[in-house]
């Protein structure tokens, strides 16, 4: 373990591999995957007696109130007791869908290639269930959305393959105003104009919705967003188990809604660097969770935070993203009160960890190792100073530029870390030219040096530019090649 809070690397591994074959299974899972005692229907156009269609193969699906099949150039629906309920000539599905939609029913639709020219569309009803088997392609024939889900609580959305037409400005799937308790699992959606699943809270929040366990790739804008245009009350949003793969601007991204919980998914570019920015962003709201998520090869950010208070941080493995200066494995930027803990955040290409404009910050028991900058950075950014906040139990080592470095961050307790095998510094204490300063840190109980063989770290600690009045204490200064403490300034305590 990393110290006393962090999961292994090896078990984290393990467990996001798993999750991931869980959740590749359930895109490609069979059909019918919720079962729900099937209400009493209610009354529908049928099929004349006598009609052709009566000769087809009827087969309906256990447990749903009607199965939509192609039947060569037909759509046809039929009832549980398998016969045909209605039928169209018209190939745009939508339509046909919408009018077999009602309350506390379950459509399902057999496998088959569909073609959607508008959207379904799940308006002011409740408890709908619409179960797409597997092989059950939707096809977007317009660059509009292919689903919404309108002020529909409990709506399930299980199964199938959306395909948008690569344009336009519409999500695959759409959930907004008070659809409480929907669920959207096991789809497959790319191609989207933006979004492949957009949780939009704009005249009303949706509380409680989950969207977990699907496949969202090559889609316009974001894998999923869930955004409000301004701060809302907390909505228990679950966004978990997804693969979530070369979106045009990120994967997994947040804006102003709280209390959003983002947990075991994989988000990546398989490709580079690109073209995906972000891989999980929570904005401009408080109290949301990222956990045990896998990111990796994004070109921006792997996760970030901004404006976002009480965040928690943990267990997730971010990797090989490219970022600029003030982008990271993690970037905690203007969100105080945050948690990062027990992360491995490896071979990124500035920061592994970068905390910016917070206060009040907890940095404890992560992996930070093998980065192009520093391990772990506090970095006053556009203010003043930063700080009162804790880095505690981190290995920090084989960075290219050093192991933790403040700059004009003040009054933090820097304790039980070890930053080994690092390219400059053990820790650096820095005050940028104008700055408030870098004062009042307390740096004790830290392994600061070389492993054996190792000639890399020059120094253990080092205070620049009027960094001063901190207190290094009890710290294990070991084999650095150039200094143990250098540049003291003045009224700082130093013991080894």
């Amino acid at each position: 373990m990393l110290g006393k809070s962090a999961v292994t690397r090896a078990g984290l591994l393990v467990a996001l591999a798993a999750a991931a074959a869980v959740v590749l299974l359930a895109v490609s899972g069979g059909a019918g995957a919720i079962t729900r005692p099937a209400a009493s229907s209610t009354s529908r156009q049928t099929s004349q007696p006598g009609s052709a269609l009566e000769s087809f193969p009827t087969t309906p699906e256990a447990g749903c109130n009607y199965t939509i099949s192609e039947r060569g150039a037909s759509l046809v629906a039929v009832g549980g007791d398998g016969t045909v309920k209605r039928s169209t000539d018209n190939p745009n599905a939508a339509a046909f869908v919408n009018s077999m939609l009602a309350s506390h029913e379950k459509i399902c639709v057999s496998p088959g290639v569909y073609t959607l020219e508008s959207e379904i569309q799940i308006s002011r009803l409740q408890g709908v269930t619409l179960s797409l088997g597997a092989g059950t392609v939707m096809n977007g024939s317009s660059d509009y959305r292919l689903l919404l889900v309108f002020g529909s609580p409990g709506t399930v959305i299980d199964g199938g393959v959306w395909i948008g037409q690569g344009s336009g400005v519409g999500a695959g799937i759409r959930v907004l105003y008070g659809s409480n308790n929907t669920v959207v699992e096991n789809t497959d959606v790319s191609r989207a104009g933006y979004d492949g699943i957009f949780d939009y809270e704009y005249l009303a929040p949706s509380f409680n919705v989950s969207i977990i366990d699907n496949r969202l790739h090559d889609n316009g804008r974001y894998g999923i967003q869930v955004f409000a245009k301004s701060p809302g009350p907390t909505t228990d949003t679950l966004v978990s188990g997804n693969v979530v793969l070369d979106n045009g601007v990120g994967g997994i991204y947040t804006n102003g809604v709280a209390g959003v919980t983002v947990s075991d998914n994989i988000v990546r570019n398989t490709v580079g660097n690109g073209p995906g920015d972000i891989g999980i962003g929570v904005t401009n709201a408080s109290y949301d969770s990222v956990t045990r998520n896998q990111v990796d090869h994004m070109a921006w950010f792997g996760i970030q935070a901004f404006f976002n208070n009480h965040t928690t941080i943990s267990d997730n493995i971010s990797t090989s993203n490219q970022g600029a200066f003030d982008q990271s494995g993690i970037t905690n930027d203007h969100s105080s009160f945050s948690t990062i803990t027990g992360n491995v955040v490896e071979s990124n290409g500035k920061f592994g960890i970068y905390v910016e404009r917070s206060w009040n910050v907890t940095v404890e028991g992560n992996l930070a190792s093998d980065n192009l900058e520093y391990g772990i950075g506090f970095y006053h950014g556009s203010i003043p100073v930063m700080g009162e906040g804790t880095i505690a139990d981190n290995t920090c080592g084989s960075n290219s530029l050093g192991g933790i470095v403040l700059n004009s961050a003040v009054n933090n307790s820097i304790s039980m870390n070890r930053c080994a095998d690092n390219g400059g510094d053990g820790i650096l204490l820095y005050n940028d030219p104008g700055q408030a300063g870098c004062t009042g840190n307390v740096v004790s109980d830290n392994w600061l040096g070389n492993d054996a063989g190792s000639q890399a770290q020059r120094y253990g600690i080092v205070e620049a530019n009027e960094a001063n009045r901190n207190v290094l204490v009890a710290n294990a200064l070991v084999n650095n090649t150039v200094a143990a403490v250098t540049v003291v300034g003045p009224n700082t305590t130093f013991s080894p």
